[in-house]
């Protein structure tokens, strides 16, 4: 059985071509910060990045990476954040809209083993781009 390649350039059949500029979503899942240590942290990120649009190179410097954002999230939490949780959640939204592709960002971040009955406890904040400057909503 022959099997066709598909670049992201190509339109399979039966979809339609985006016409305007559209999002795509990259997510980081249950990324572990200091597994096991005094301060143990679950982070979670969905970036909406903005689709180059048709007809972009296809390689990989004309799509958003989440690398830097890993790297910023790692960065941000080798030590324990006595500023706590929402100013952490802040700065790790601030490193997802440095790049001007993303639009907004929904960080959670979650203390693992705190001193209740919970799993977890944590927080939820959106950041977005309100035309050149990030917002939290």
């Amino acid at each position: 059985m022959a099997h066709e390649l598909l670049s992201l350039n190509s339109v399979p059949h039966g979809v339609r071509p985006m016409r305007g500029p559209g999002f795509y979503t990259i997510f980081l899942k249950d990324f572990l910060a200091n597994p096991g240590g005094e301060e143990s942290l679950r982070v979670n990120v969905d970036l909406k990045v903005r689709h180059p649009g048709p007809g972009f190179a296809d390689d990989i410097a004309s799509v958003m990476s989440y690398e830097g954002v890993v790297d910023g999230i790692r960065r941000l939490t080798r030590h324990p954040h006595a500023a706590g949780l929402e100013n952490l959640a802040r700065q790790i939204g601030d490193i997802c809209l440095e790049d001007p592709r993303v639009e907004g960002a929904k960080v959670r971040v979650e203390r693992l083993g705190a001193d209740t009955d919970a799993a977890a406890l944590g927080i939820f904040i959106e950041v977005e781009r309100n035309g050149s400057q990030p917002t939290e909503r």
